[in-house]
């Protein structure tokens, strides 16, 4: 009997935090609805509770998040993840509270790990990859950390949306890495070539004793009556290694056909 109670009290304690967290989430991540597409039903969110954006500045940005919609839902979120939250889950949260499980972007900006991140979700992910993530992020950082925020949201809603649209985006990282390649590709053909010169250059022992013997003849018929001993000893061959590495940001997930996943940068 005293089992039965307790295993109901912790069923009842469970349900109560569930329940709370739940409404935690959907408090802390209200965000106002300004615009709802009438073709597709998607809508524009934003919420800048760190009052980043001004009054203006919050009209003209939605204006340009209106475009997104013909593809899905769109919010901005700008605030102070809690606890030990990193930014990539504080973007996490902040799309489940807005969104659930429907097609959506969204570019939320964490004042607290001083990060942009960008989340996106079903048909848009599909898009919207974290390798694109993070190059959108890439091409916007340096306004975020300028302090021009509004900046930064707009170019990111404006390469969202080209991306979407089937058009392309600068990749300035992309090219950079490609070229810093093919350098260090140009240097080891050059030094494997040079290397295997130097091999196909070097005689044989074979080779070295038989021009001395017949030099020898030619020049000092006398020393026939000596004893003559020649020790080759080759020079020892050396080869070396190089090596080296790199990584981006960025995380997924899916769950009963849905998929969502993102990027982002620091500022």
């Amino acid at each position: 009997m005293m089992k039965r109670l307790r295993r109901r009290a912790l069923t009842a304690a469970l349900f109560t935090i569930l329940l709370s967290v739940q409404l935690f989430l959907i408090t802390a991540f209200s965000a106002e609805k300004l615009y709802t597409n009438p073709d597709t039903g998607y809508s524009v969110y934003l919420e800048d509770g760190e009052d980043l954006l001004t009054s203006e500045e919050e009209e003209k940005l939605s204006e340009e998040m209106k475009r997104i919609t013909a593809y899905g839902n769109v919010g901005f979120v700008s605030g102070y993840a809690d606890g030990s939250d990193s930014a990539a889950e504080y973007a996490r949260k902040s799309y489940q509270a807005l969104f659930g499980r429907t097609d959506a972007f969204l570019f939320l900006i964490d004042m607290k790990n001083r990060e942009l991140r960008i989340q996106s979700g079903g048909s848009v992910y599909r898009v919207i990859t974290e390798d694109n993530a993070n190059t959108i992020t890439d091409n916007v950082f340096r306004m975020a950390s300028r302090e021009n925020y509004y900046g930064a949201a707009r170019e990111t809603y404006l390469e969202a949306y080209r991306l979407l649209s089937g058009q392309l985006i600068a990749r300035p990282m992309k090219w950079i890495c490609n070229a810093l390649f093919a350098i260090l590709a140009a240097l080891l053909l050059n030094y494997a070539f040079a290397f295997s010169s130097r091999i196909r250059m070097k005689a044989s022992t074979a080779e070295i004793l038989g021009a001395m013997a017949v030099s020898f003849l030619i020049s000092d018929r006398v020393a026939d009556a000596y004893k003559h001993e020649k020790i080759y000893d080759p020079p020892s061959k050396s080869s070396g290694r190089s090596s080296g590495g790199g990584g981006f940001s960025g995380g997924g997930s899916s769950g009963g056909g849905f998929s969502s996943g993102g990027g982002g940068h620091r500022f």
